[in-house]
This record gives structure tokens, sequence and C-alpha cells, in this order.
């Protein structure tokens, strides 16, 4: 094991940053909403955040790292990530 990052509630999909520094995951809090979280994998340190309503299916990351897809349901949302920018 590498290292071990704290989380509260259940873990739905997780993706890699292109250069592993970062890991992409969708959390579900089910009394609020999708979180879509970004964590520093060097200090296991949330940096990014978004609320969204929608539950994703699937995730991917862009080739540079700066924008995720979240398939939900019958829609595509994209974010743009500025973590570590």
């Amino acid at each position: 094991m590498v290292r071990e990052l704290p989380v509260h509630t259940e873990v739905n999909y997780l993706v890699f940053s292109r250069d592993g520094k970062y890991l992409f995951g969708a959390l579900r809090d089910y009394h609020t909403s999708l979180t879509l979280a970004v964590w520093a994998v060097a200090s296991g340190n949330m940096v990014q955040e978004v609320k969204h309503s929608k539950v994703p299916i699937i995730m991917a990351l862009s080739p540079d790292g700066k924008k995720l897809a979240a398939a939900c349901q019958s829609k595509l949302s994209i974010f743009e990530i500025t973590a570590g920018n």
C-alpha cells in the first residue's frame, strides 16, 4: 500500500491524473448530493471539490488533466479542474 485517503462516505468512481499526482473521485453523500473530489496523492489532502446533483455512471479525465467529464444518466457534465494550477 502506498497511501490511504480518509473519506467519510461512499466512493463511486476513481480516476488518476496522467502524471499520477492527483486522484479524482465521485463521493456519494445520501443526505445532500454527489461531490466530485480531487486529492493530491502525495499529501492525501482533498484540494478541490464540486457539489453535483447527479450520480455519474463513468468519469474520464482529459489528456491535459484540465477537464473532468462525468456521464450522469442522460447528461454529460464537464468540469474544469483548477487544483494545482
